[in-house]
């Protein structure tokens, strides 16, 4: 139960103290509603979990609507990751936020609530503080569902079906609409399906004149309102605005790249594997300079401890974020899910330095005995 604080009602008609304040020492929950909601709004994310031990009545008000809310209106809203992770068959798809402190990170459940189920290989986007994912499999079926969760209550909500079934489709937000390509059972991309966040509701277009290979390896990524679509040979721009496709020389993927990729700044990032056909192939950041229409490696990063196919990278706060999992098979497996902060710079010289912030296991499974498939996505709240 959350918190529903009126405007004129005081902390101390909501909250329950323990123990009655002494006369001389008046307590927080004295003071009128918003006042204790703009001083509690500027505590960090970071503290919130000290704050919720302090009560029943604390922890609801720590997940109230009226302090997101407040939030919002006073600027002060933080990035979040979450992470779902799909650990065995034997198992449901959790959701985990990355929990900050200055002695460590780490992954932490968020807590359950009743769900509609999740298929497995959806397409997941998110978009302020709402996570929505599309399509998926089901008992060895494409399906067209599609869920909504709110992050701030971790509820899950059903929308309206795509009108084909899907899996691991490609997907992007543009201007207020959730694309989606791909994930049929045809060859080529001959059409796409278009979610209006506001309206919510489905638009099909269809795709003339191009042939773009559906490909469970392709990329994709939007950079200054036009969506692109990276595949290993070719890469192919759509314009929402003016509803054209076209085909340019720009990001082109290659064998030793891995999707997905991530645009901090305009510039575009990816991960790009040396000594990929040997047993310990060496993974590093790039970046995709649109002077030389080339990748190149971001410098500084020769210390870094060495990424992972398995893995992907996002921007958090302006910052590019890489997780990736290793494993330790032995007699018992075990893998660990490890993540890293990194700054990027552009030099003087043109080119793209990094300095990693922070770097940590932040989350480790037992008796797993393959990889899983995470997807991570920075969230406002």
């Amino acid at each position: 139960m959350t918190a529903s604080l009126s405007p004129t009602a005081t902390a101390s008609d909501a909250m329950d103290a323990q123990e009655p304040p002494h006369e001389s020492s008046p307590s927080l929950s004295s003071l009128p509603c918003d006042i204790l909601l703009n001083c509690v709004a500027r505590v960090p994310r970071l503290y919130h979990p000290n704050l919720s031990v302090v009560s029943k009545s604390f922890r609801s008000l720590m997940v109230s609507p009226d302090l997101y809310d407040t939030r919002s209106r006073l600027g002060l809203d933080e990035h979040c990751l979450y992470v779902c992770i799909r650990l065995p068959h034997s198992y449901p798809a959790r959701w985990f936020v990355l929990r900050r402190s200055p002695t460590s990170n780490r992954l932490v459940p968020i807590p359950s609530s009743p769900s509609p189920r999740l298929p497995t290989h959806s397409s997941v986007v998110s978009v302020g503080h709402m996570i929505y994912s599309f399509g998926g499999i089901i008992r060895h079926n494409r399906v067209s569902k599609a869920l909504v969760m709110d992050c701030r209550n971790q509820t899950w909500r059903r929308l309206p079906r795509m009108q084909e079934p899907r899996m691991d489709a490609l997907s992007c937000i543009v201007d207020g609409k959730v694309y989606v390509f791909g994930g049929c059972t045809k060859r080529y991309i001959e059409s796409f399906e278009v979610f209006d966040l506001k309206t919510e509701t489905w638009e099909t277009i269809r795709v003339s004149g191009l042939q773009i290979s559906d490909r469970d390896d392709n990329g994709i990524v939007v950079t200054e309102g036009k969506i692109y679509i990276i595949g290993y040979d070719e890469t192919f721009c759509y314009d929402p605005k003016e509803g054209e496709w076209e085909s340019v020389d720009r990001y082109v993927s290659r064998a030793s790249m891995r999707p997905p990729f991530c645009v901090v700044d305009k510039v575009v990032y990816s991960v790009h594997a040396y000594n990929l056909n040997t047993n310990n192939p060496t993974w590093d950041l790039i970046w995709y300079d649109e002077e030389k229409r080339e990748w190149r490696e971001v410098e500084g990063m020769e210390e870094t401890p060495g990424f992972s196919e398995y893995g992907t990278i996002l921007n958090v706060d302006g910052k590019v974020v890489v997780m990736w999992d290793n494993d330790f098979p032995g007699d018992d497996w075990r893998v660990e899910v490890l993540c890293a902060e990194i700054t990027v710079e552009r030099e003087e010289d043109g080119e793209i330095s990094g300095d990693v912030e922070w770097f940590d296991t932040v989350f480790t499974a037992e008796h797993v005995g393959y990889r899983f498939k995470l997807q991570c996505h920075s969230i406002s709240l």
